[in-house]
């Protein structure tokens, strides 16, 4: 990373692999150009990761892809005003490419926020999609969609409170085109803290699809808890339905740490298989014919200590 005066920085990164059958372009790698002051900022960055590159450990969304980007942002501050605090109009892009040059994929982003007095927030946000598909894709079992480039925009309004307050909410509703259709999406959350030791949370989020190859809903819920035994030791917890793979997933951590988030972990991921089970029925989980339902389980603990010469 290297600062340039008070405003500027740029941020570099190069990694490679060396994975057995895995010769080709196996490396990745960017920079992110960034200028920030008080009224405004701008963001330039690159990034290309190679259809090779495979960190083992790791987690990659997606490989085999440049992908330049950038970002305008104006940040102003009303003097004095009784319900604004800031304004926060902004616009971004960002586009994936093949390695020969093909577009993959694009998102253009036009926001305007405004953050209030009070702590909360509302925004509204109209967005332009591309992604072309060169392959079938099934988006929801038995809808497939064909081959070929689709531009898409959306609209979407949000609102939310104040999230340091004890009692806090939050509420997004987008519609518009999706692909060969139309989509409507849902998102609600909520949460409630007890001082700063203890967060609970939850969310809700609702995917009305309507295409002409198919029609098809998606549900996704979860409730997480954060409780603080000490500034350096916590448990988090999180469990979350996903209708689109009929699964439920948990994820437990306990942390102990000493500096720059180092420290003591363990780890409890697990997930279970909802397909087939009948809601109207109590004893389902407890028949024995049952096929089994547990997908995996893990238990991990990791110890990371930082040294500084």
């Amino acid at each position: 990373n290297v600062g340039l005066g008070e405003h500027l920085t740029i941020f570099n990164y190069l990694a490679k692999t060396q994975s057995p059958d895995l010769t080709g372009r196996d490396h990745a790698g960017g920079t992110d150009l960034r200028y920030d002051a008080d009224l405004y900022s701008f963001r330039a960055a690159y990034t290309e990761v190679g259809e090779d590159f495979n960190p083992e450990v790791g987690f990659l969304q997606r490989v085999g892809y440049r992908k330049p980007s950038y970002g305008v942002f104006y940040n102003p501050h009303p003097k004095d005003h009784p319900f604004i605090r800031r304004l926060w109009p902004h616009h971004t892009w960002q586009g994936h490419y093949r390695f020969d040059g093909e577009p993959e994929s694009g998102f253009r982003h036009n926001h305007f926020n405004v953050f209030f007095n009070n702590g909360g927030s509302a925004g509204i946000a109209y967005n332009q999609n591309f992604e072309q598909l060169f392959d079938p894709f099934e988006i929801s079992p038995g809808v497939f969609l064909p081959v070929g480039p689709y531009n898409f925009d959306n609209w979407s309004f949000s609102l939310s409170s104040d999230s340091s307050a004890n009692l806090f909410s939050r509420v997004s509703y987008s519609w518009g085109e999706f692909y060969t259709g139309n989509i409507q999406t849902l998102n609600v959350s909520s949460g409630i803290r007890s001082g700063s030791d203890l967060l609970i949370s939850s969310r809700y989020v609702l995917n009305n699809v309507s295409l002409p190859q198919g029609d098809f809903a998606t549900h996704l819920g979860a409730i997480q808890l954060n409780y603080s035994f000490t500034p350096k030791s916590y448990l988090q917890a999180l469990v979350q339905y996903n209708s689109s793979v009929d699964e439920i997933g948990a994820n437990i951590r306990f942390a102990v740490l000493r500096t720059g988030n180092t420290g003591f972990f363990i780890v409890y991921n697990s997930r279970f298989d909802t397909t087939g089970l009948d809601p109207h029925e109590a004893d389902a989980l407890l028949r024995m014919r049952a096929p089994r339902r547990t997908l995996d389980r893990a238990l991990l603990a990791k110890f990371t200590y930082l040294f500084d010469f």
